[in-house]
């Protein structure tokens, strides 16, 4: 079963340079991982990368849960988080809806979920996606995305 929503429009938020440039004027404002730190407002927050172990030291600490925990905004993640209310997101049924597997990185899963949702039109700072930045091998997948959605008729603004 398709889920919809009544809202158009929807801003995604990377941590590129461009992120100081939005405007934060659309009905919801997303953005991933570690990012909700930098951004002035947000309705849901996308955890895509696993709950690892970085120079001996969790990458979402139990202060860092019991804060994303307060309900200030959605949280999805694609994994479970030990101790974090979060939705699953629905990647079975988002491959299944749109046929593909292709996902390279955390703005792909936003993406998806957007189209999932019925949104038409996307709004993307911070999405900068420059090969001097090491995002050369993500970049693909986020075209993909951005090119499924301009075959559904959606409006990109970048």
């Amino acid at each position: 079963m398709r889920e919809k929503t009544t809202k158009k429009s929807v801003t995604l938020l990377g941590g590129g340079e461009s992120l100081s440039q939005c405007s934060y004027d659309t009905d919801e404002i997303w953005t991933c991982n570690n990012l909700y730190r930098r951004v002035k407002r947000l309705t849901k927050l996308f955890i895509c990368h696993t709950q690892v172990i970085k120079d001996g030291q969790p990458h979402y600490d139990w202060n860092e849960i019991n804060m994303l925990s307060e309900g200030r905004f959605e949280i999805i993640a694609t994994h479970t988080i030990t101790g974090l209310a979060a939705r699953d997101y629905p990647l079975k049924t988002i491959m299944k809806k749109f046929g593909t597997e292709y996902f390279t990185d955390s703005v792909c899963y936003m993406i998806a979920y957007a189209l999932y949702k019925g949104f038409r039109y996307l709004k993307l700072y911070g999405v900068d996606m420059l090969e001097e930045d090491g995002y050369a091998t993500e970049r693909g997948g986020v075209e993909h995305w951005l090119g499924f959605a301009t075959g559904l008729g959606c409006t990109i603004e970048i």
